[in-house]
């Protein structure tokens, strides 16, 4: 992409091929996004690499390591081998212990994002894939000589965009993410997500609350990085108490969202704004304009579709995947 727009988009791509990533890269083209387009990317062929930096992809190459066992199909991530074995278990208990200031209410002091404590958990590969990402988004927003106006923050894989990302009525300093239909407690997974991470009397607290997907991240450079540090912080303690497990960090951003530790939050409800996740969205009510395209309920196009080509959505990727097909 060319960077004639101070804005960035990160997402991170791990074991995949450009045939699931064209569609995403694809489509953004065509909404005319001018700015910064990075990913992260491990475990990818040569030829994926190439065709991303073909299309203006910023590629940041990172280790994440897998093991191969004889008559067992599924490869298994390292970071399951810290949370099981018991020693190296607690490998990340110790890292804690010697980064972390003690005591006190949480601040910008005792917080556990610094950096050295964050490269040694990446590159341990001490956390799960969509745990780890979440660090390096840390690492290169803190670290960066550039400022973003705008920073969108997003799944890669299930990601579509029909409009330009940041084209919507946009307050300055504020976090913007994504509602699902669904309850908290009412939903098994992200119910487990908080009560593993936070304990049942959290749960309890939270669990009458709609789930906020963590799919899309929106705010400027600085509310970004402000969110990060809150979800690193949190993310590590999870490592450290064995607790990392897979998804974790969805739980960990309906925390921060719901417990106001970032205070200037939109919430975007389905068809009411510039994402649709779709996921447990009713496909009765989705909305289309004379193109095909799905709409808002003022009619205007909906910038970003999350979840799209998931199981029941199959009139969704009929209907939008002119947004990518001919530019493979």
């Amino acid at each position: 992409m060319n960077t004639n727009e101070n804005t960035l988009i990160l997402g991170m791509v791990d074991k995949l091929e450009w045939d699931k990533l064209s569609p995403f890269v694809i489509s953004l083209e065509r909404t005319g996004y001018k700015g910064e387009l990075c990913f992260f990317v491990s475990n990818v062929s040569k030829k994926t690499i190439y065709k991303l930096q073909e299309h203006g992809v910023q590629v940041m190459k990172f280790r994440d390591f897998y093991f191969k066992f004889p008559f067992i199909k599924q490869e298994i991530h390292i970071y399951h081998f810290y949370r099981r074995l018991p020693f190296t278990g607690h490998f990340p208990y110790f890292l804690y212990k010697l980064f972390n200031s003690e005591g006190g209410r949480l601040n910008s002091e005792n917080l556990l994002c610094k950096d050295k404590i964050v490269k040694v958990f990446l590159n341990l590969n001490l956390l799960s894939f969509p745990c780890s990402r979440f660090l390096m988004y840390y690492l290169f927003l803190k670290n960066t000589d550039k400022y973003y106006s705008k920073v969108l923050l997003t799944d890669i894989s299930d990601v579509l965009f029909q409009r330009h990302p940041f084209d919507f009525e946009y307050r300055e300093n504020s976090l913007y993410s994504g509602l699902e239909e669904n309850i908290i407690a009412a939903d098994r997974l992200n119910s487990r997500w908080i009560a593993v991470a936070f304990g049942q009397q959290v749960l309890s607290e939270l669990g009458h609350y709609r789930v906020i997907s963590n799919g899309q991240i929106i705010g400027n450079q600085h509310t970004v990085l402000k969110y990060l540090q809150y979800l690193v912080h949190y993310i590590i303690q999870t490592a450290y108490k064995q607790i990392n497990v897979h998804g974790i960090d969805q739980g960990i951003h309906n925390f921060i969202i719901r417990k106001g530790l970032i205070r200037d939050v939109v919430l975007n409800e389905n068809q009411g704004g510039p994402i649709l996740t779709l996921g447990n969205f009713d496909p009765a009510r989705i909305r289309y304009n004379k193109d095909g395209l799905l709409i808002n309920v003022d009619g205007s196009i909906i910038n970003i579709l999350h979840h799209y080509d998931w199981h029941g959505y199959e009139k969704v990727v009929e209907n939008v995947k002119h947004l990518y097909e001919g530019g493979i």
